[in-house]
């Protein structure tokens, strides 16, 4: 059970109560089973990619705040923060995944967030798509 896994869980956590939901009625709307939310919520399994891009959406929460705690839970609360791309966000988990499991490499979940987070934040401010040569000197780098 990763630290960064834990942290990410408390903050699933945070923003279900935040919604007034139960783990069954928000595991529904993040297409996952009850199960599989209450072992994110522990900390104990890892999050896909569209799951993730799913919940970003619920009522505007703030990537940057699920994946690291950075910023404001809501997007709205934070002044000029625009809506999520979850095309885009989708595209930049696949390619650092995909990136990743072609070197064999495990990255620490934490340092995995932080690297598409920032990966994410280019991109959507370029309008560009992600190049796979880009990523994986990212990636590179942030294995060292």
């Amino acid at each position: 059970m990763s630290t960064s896994n834990v942290e990410i869980g408390k903050r699933l956590k945070q923003m279900r109560l935040d919604i007034g939901d139960g783990k069954l009625g928000i595991s529904a709307k993040a297409g996952v089973s009850a199960r599989t939310w209450s072992r994110w919520e522990e900390g104990a399994a890892d999050m896909s990619a569209s799951a993730l891009a799913r919940i970003c959406k619920f009522n505007g929460y703030s990537l940057d705040w699920l994946l690291a705690g950075d910023g404001q839970m809501r997007r709205d609360e934070a002044a000029g923060d625009q809506r999520l791309d979850v095309e885009l966000l989708e595209i930049v988990i696949e390619t650092v995944e995909d990136v990743v499991r072609s070197f064999h490499n495990y990255m620490e979940p934490g340092k995995k967030a932080e690297l598409i987070v920032a990966i994410y934040d280019l991109y959507s401010d370029t309008g560009a798509k992600p190049e796979r040569e880009r990523v994986l000197r990212l990636v590179k780098s942030a294995t060292g």
